[in-house]
């Protein structure tokens, strides 16, 4: 773990980094503020700073007060180090952002106590990020596909019409729906369902741009979401989709199922709400179904 050591003393400076190399630290050494704030907001592998309380340059009250300014930063563990104004310091310091404080003289046990504590809540506070990460996808994803759901799919579609009405741009909408799907489901099983319908939406995004959206809209269908497109370039895609599904079986407990997709497509051609686009889309997706399917209609 990378600590950052500010301290004027440059004879005490270079006690603290070998102490903390013995203790396997990887330490960046410096003695003035300016030269701290720098670093700290330049380098995002620092996650803990030892910082003497009265830094010239730039006063510590001060960098603790930028670092936890910060936003979408990492955590960094803030220990202050004092060792003449006791009291008042410590208060000032806590109140600016620190975790903890240390007042001179210390023993280097007691250094090394406080700093694991702080490694503790690093620890905890990764955990903790982990974890809302986990929720923020079980929130907005599909747990069978790992696409959007569908309420993130259709804010995601939201967002992309306003951005084309303000930018200018064209924007395309896909509807596919695997055709038969209740067939597969009677005669194979809904399991076998499910991998088809996971298999079949990483299918679909390997045909999109980075910047393209996907999601489960319900049951077999999905709903792909494509910005600055031309609708050259919007058919196109919606061919390569109908495509990928229909020229591979799909491998399901070592049996080759066959399967295709219907595709419906609108263009925004200035459509302003989800509801027209949708719309758009279910009709054309309707007229693929009744011309045959495994087809893109428009």
């Amino acid at each position: 773990m990378r600590v950052l050591v500010a301290n004027e003393n440059a004879e005490e400076l270079a006690k603290l980094r070998d102490m903390l190399v013995e203790w396997g630290y990887e330490v960046v050494a410096i003695q003035e503020g300016n030269e701290a704030w720098e670093e700290i907001n330049q380098d995002p592998g620092t996650r803990m700073a030892i910082l003497e309380w009265g830094l010239k340059g730039r006063p510590t009250r001060d960098i603790c007060r930028l670092i936890r300014s910060r936003k979408f930063a990492n955590y960094i563990f803030l220990l202050i180090l004092d060792g003449t104004r006791g009291k008042s310091a410590l208060v000032e310091a806590l109140q600016a952002g620190a975790d903890d404080f240390i007042s001179r003289p210390f023993e280097p046990e007691e250094l090394r106590a406080r700093l694991k504590t702080g490694k503790r809540i690093l620890d905890l506070e990764e955990h903790l990020m982990a974890s809302l990460e986990v929720m923020r996808v079980q929130a907005s994803h599909d747990s069978l596909t790992g696409i959007l759901n569908h309420g993130m799919i259709l804010e995601t579609l939201e967002k992309e019409i306003s951005r084309s009405a303000r930018q200018g741009n064209q924007l395309g909408v896909l509807f596919a729906d695997f055709d038969f799907f209740k067939k597969i489901n009677d005669q194979y099983g809904h399991q076998a369902g499910d991998e088809v319908l996971a298999e079949g939406s990483r299918r679909m995004k390997k045909c999109l741009r980075p910047y393209d959206s996907l999601g489960r809209y319900g049951g077999e269908e999905f709903l792909l979401v494509l910005p600055m497109v031309t609708l050259d370039g919007l058919m196109g895609v919606a061919e390569r989709v109908r495509a990928t599904i229909a020229n591979q079986p799909f491998e399901v407990d070592g049996m080759k199922l066959q399967v295709t997709t219907s595709v419906g497509v609108s263009l925004g051609e200035g459509k302003t709400s989800v509801t027209e686009m949708l719309k758009a889309a279910d009709e054309a997706l309707y007229r693929a179904k009744k011309g045959g399917r495994n087809q893109v209609c428009r």
